[in-house]
């Protein structure tokens, strides 16, 4: 399969996350893809962010991971994936979130509701 990094590969705003999103289908073991699997790809990605990441401006000219930078630079992508899906997959339980739910205002006896 042929890939390209195209705009709509580009969150508009978040190159953390741009980074991040490079694993397609990230829980499903049978269909996930790699982007940076393929070392052109990872490569590819800094020219492409120069491009159409909109944080550009902030950054400067962004380069390729160094070669015997790239394991630390998966790490962090895996890092950064899991701080954000984090909240979005852990539910506290209901214990520790009804006391927080049961503070008094001070200006009135009853709790929140």
């Amino acid at each position: 399969m042929t890939f390209a990094w195209t705009p709509h590969r580009f969150s508009g705003g978040a190159l953390a996350l741009d980074v991040a999103n490079s694993v397609i289908l990230r829980f499903d073991a049978t269909r996930r893809i790699d982007r940076y699997a393929d070392a052109v790809a990872m490569s590819d990605f800094a020219a492409a962010a120069n491009r159409f990441s909109a944080e550009k401006e902030l950054f400067g000219t962004l380069e390729p991971v160094a070669l015997e930078n790239r394991d630390a630079f998966l790490d962090l992508r895996e890092a950064t994936d899991r701080h954000f899906q984090a909240p979005a997959c852990w539910v506290p339980p209901l214990e520790t979130i009804w006391p927080i739910c049961s503070i008094r205002h001070p200006s009135s006896s009853a709790g929140i509701r």
